[in-house]
């Protein structure tokens, strides 16, 4: 297994993507991830398309799952939002599935755009709940049934999905807790066949 990380912030931050490449020494992955803050900003939005490019040029495997974590809680800039899907079609092309985790505090226009890139990549939207304690408020999807577990545990089952080739349930004794009805990984109440 191999690591990378994409940081990103916004034009006229100290930096707007820093890129540290694929690595299999996990040691040195958790150095570079220790190492990053999150200041800058000003505005709510941010850089996210220029970091889905740049996650595009990783040197990523070619037989290899691809798997990336999109973890943000602000959308592009508004003249942005088409160059950032144009990128993930790129990562669709390019056979990278991008998980978009939303953090505390996402909007309507950011939870969009991150759905639409689970969406066109063939993976699924991820946000946090209050059940975490940490951080300020955590918008509630716009969903009738999900299942709650922590996030170690998600990202986990997530990977392990994705290597099986197929949706990998959760064990009875990871779920936090239940929101509607979901029966066997799909949630049926209305309309809705959701896969979770």
């Amino acid at each position: 297994m191999r690591l990378a990380l994409i940081v990103y912030r916004d034009v006229h931050d100290d930096y707007v993507v820093r890129k540290f490449d694929f690595n299999g020494d996990l040691s040195v992955f958790r150095t570079a991830l220790g190492r990053q803050s999150a200041d800058g900003g000003g505005d709510y939005p941010e850089a996210m398309e220029q970091a889905v490019q740049a996650m595009n040029q990783l040197s990523w495997r070619r037989e290899a799952a691809r798997v990336a974590f999109l973890i943000a809680d602000a959308p592009p800039q508004p003249e942005n939002e088409e160059r950032l899907l144009q990128h993930v079609l790129i990562s669709r092309q390019q056979g990278i599935k991008i998980y978009p985790v939303a953090a505390s505090g996402v909007a309507d226009e950011a939870e969009y755009l991150m759905r639409w890139s689970a969406a066109l990549t063939s993976s699924r939207y991820i946000f946090l709940t209050d059940d975490s304690g940490i951080g300020a408020s955590h918008a509630e999807p716009h969903i009738p049934c999900y299942q709650v577990l922590k996030l170690n545990d998600v990202v986990v089952r997530t990977i392990a999905s994705e290597l099986k080739g197929r949706r990998v349930p959760a064990a009875s004794a990871d779920v936090i807790r239940e929101v509607g009805t979901p029966v066997d990984g799909v949630c049926t109440e209305g309309q809705w066949r959701l896969r979770l």
